[in-house]
């Protein structure tokens, strides 16, 4: 177990905040620890037929694009369902009659404590997408 025994916040952004600090170790040492708190996220598997459905979208941080099943950040105390279905319909417009928990994941814990729920998507119905302003996405269907 670590135990802060300084902690700063070096950045608040709107989305995530940047803490500094040291931890004090088990067996007494003391380190360095750099912190990104973040809301977490739910991200959404769509299975429709033999198909997984991703989106395409550019990722700067990165400086590529990615694969990836559709997701979104949680605002508060959001219910990560109601979150789920919004952002799968949104990205790809697939409503979903069900989601299935598939876990829960830390995408890195080494430095985020963002928290992500992940959910199974079955029985969907085809609508429109609905993307953000700031959104520029592309539906891919794998099989």
């Amino acid at each position: 177990m670590e135990t802060w025994i300084e902690r700063e916040t070096i950045y608040k952004g709107r989305i995530v905040t940047l803490e500094s600090g040291r931890v004090r170790l088990a067996n007494g040492v003391e380190a360095p620890r750099e912190v990104l708190r973040h809301p977490g996220a739910v991200a959404v598997a769509p299975l429709v037929g033999d198909e997984i459905v991703f989106v395409e979208q550019y990722r700067v941080a990165i400086e590529q694009s990615t694969l990836e099943i559709p997701a979104g950040k949680l605002e508060g105390d959001e219910d990560p369902v109601a979150r789920g279905l919004t952002e799968l319909r949104e990205e790809t417009g697939l409503i979903a009659k069900e989601l299935i928990p598939a876990g829960v994941i830390y995408p890195s814990c080494g430095i985020l404590d963002e928290k992500m729920y992940i959910y199974l998507a079955l029985d969907m119905t085809q609508g429109a997408q609905d993307l953000d302003g700031d959104e520029d996405v592309k539906v891919v269907r794998l099989s």
